[in-house]
């Protein structure tokens, strides 16, 4: 695996690299773009809701759907934006560009298209929650 990370580099607080660790950017690796694994936990759920796979926060939208544990989830979703053109040229295969996407752009968690439905805005799993 690589000694560089590609990280989410756009929230406020936390940054999620692509292995799943979320950290503070206090404990990211300035060299490597990594999050120290010793001050950071590995495809963390803190702010998510487990019926709807929703978030409060970005990272840990990424971060959960990157975990083995969330697979059929992520299936669901990949199965959802599989045939747009754009996610196809945005992430293709690469499971971390796909979370990173599906997380900032899920259009189940919002009404109206310009609304969200709740402070869990940030979604990769269900596609047939209200």
């Amino acid at each position: 695996s690589s000694l560089i990370c590609r990280n989410t580099a756009q929230g406020k607080a936390f940054v999620t690299d692509d292995k799943g660790y979320t950290c503070d950017f206090r404990n990211l690796d300035s060299l490597t773009s990594c999050c120290k694994k010793d001050t950071s936990e590995q495809y963390s759920c803190k702010t998510c809701d487990h019926h709807s796979w929703c978030c409060e926060v970005f990272e840990h939208c990424v971060s959960c759907c990157l975990g083995p544990k969330q697979s059929a989830a992520v299936a669901s979703a990949r199965n959802v934006v599989a045939p747009t053109k754009l996610f196809q040229k945005i992430a293709g295969d690469d499971q971390f560009e796909l979370c990173r996407a599906i997380c900032r752009t899920w259009s189940k968690s919002t009404v109206h298209g310009n609304a969200y439905k709740s402070p869990a805005k940030y979604c990769f799993g269900r596609r047939d929650f209200s």
